[in-house]
């Protein structure tokens, strides 16, 4: 997919989401471990919330702010690296929450490096929405994982 405008972003992203929460689901019902099972079937539920909200972003956001051109900044560093489906083949379920975390620090970084590039409010806004919603989805699926890890 080529990205040019914010909604590219946005739906880029949606759809990495949507990948894992997929995957995390094939996961889920590949596991032999209960405990794997849970893990994964709560991580591909989240992906697939945050995929929805996206989706909200997306429906509610100001057009002129979806519409607005940012190919121009998207510099090599800037790259949206997208997760392959076979990504966490051969992965243990510690090493698939680190890609997943990993995921989300990139998407929040690289909305923060994109909100530097360009001056225009409704820009800023909509990347506002975008960094908060990663920042804090991936506090929520921390909050639950450490609780997870105690039972």
């Amino acid at each position: 997919m080529r990205i040019e405008t914010l909604e590219d972003i946005i739906h880029a992203c949606r759809n990495q989401h949507q990948m894992l929460s997929d995957t995390l689901k094939q996961f889920t019902e590949e596991s032999s471990s209960e405990r794997a099972r849970m893990l994964f079937d709560y991580l591909s539920s989240h992906e697939q919330h945050i995929a929805q909200l996206l989706r909200r972003i997306e429906e509610t956001a100001e057009p002129k702010a979806l519409h607005t051109w940012v190919y121009e900044y998207l510099t090599q560093q800037m790259e949206f690296s997208q997760l392959p489906a076979d990504a966490f083949a051969g992965k243990s379920a510690d090493e698939i929450v680190s890609m997943i975390f990993g995921f989300h620090q990139q998407a929040s970084d690289f909305y923060r490096e994109l909100k530097t590039q360009d001056d225009a409010l409704s820009i800023r806004d909509v990347l506002d929405q975008l960094i908060n919603l990663e920042q804090h989805e991936a506090m929520l699926m921390a909050q639950s994982l450490n609780r997870f890890h105690d039972m």
